[in-house]
């Protein structure tokens, strides 16, 4: 019976050892379960702290592309700005270099139109002279010829007085 006793020993020890074994892997298990338990417990809270992270990234990727695009857009109005000021700048000294081309011509052309009317004016004297000595030579040769013809008519053709009607 000994030796049945060593095989029954050897026998129970090795049943003692895998209900031990089988007790230590449940309680690994369990162990695992309740490891598992607090993770997904413990993740519970970090799966809302992971959210609010999120959203907090999220939230702040939203405002950095706002503030990008707003100073994007900030940039382009101020560079818009100052080529219409430059721009405006240039119109104006456009404008003030025509203004003064004007004016420089219209200067011209009023000297231009002195002269002209002194001209005029030169001539005009010119030709009123010239006109009253004409007229002075017009009304002696005129007055010469009434003269003449005063004193053909006054003298007698043939002897008969022109003023006598023949009958």
């Amino acid at each position: 019976m000994a030796p049945s006793r060593t095989s029954r020993s050897a026998g129970g020890s090795s049943a003692r050892s895998s209900k031990q074994a089988k007790f230590q892997a449940q309680d690994s298990e369990e162990e695992e379960e309740l490891d598992n338990m607090e993770t997904q417990t413990s993740e519970e809270p970090d799966m809302a702290n992971m959210m609010s992270v999120m959203l907090d990234q999220s939230r702040r990727r939203r405002e950095t592309k706002r503030k990008a695009i707003q100073k994007n857009h900030q940039d382009r109005v101020e560079k818009l700005r100052s080529d219409i000021k430059a721009r405006y700048k240039e119109e104006q000294l456009k404008t003030n270099k025509s203004k003064a081309r004007t004016l420089e011509k219209l200067a011209q052309l009023m000297e231009r139109k002195q002269e002209l009317e002194s001209k005029i004016h030169t001539n005009a004297e010119h030709l009123r002279y010239a006109l009253k000595s004409r007229t002075k030579e017009l009304q002696l040769v005129l007055g010469y010829r009434v003269q003449e013809i005063g004193k053909a008519v006054e003298e007698p053709v043939d002897g008969r007085d022109p003023m006598q009607v023949d009958d």
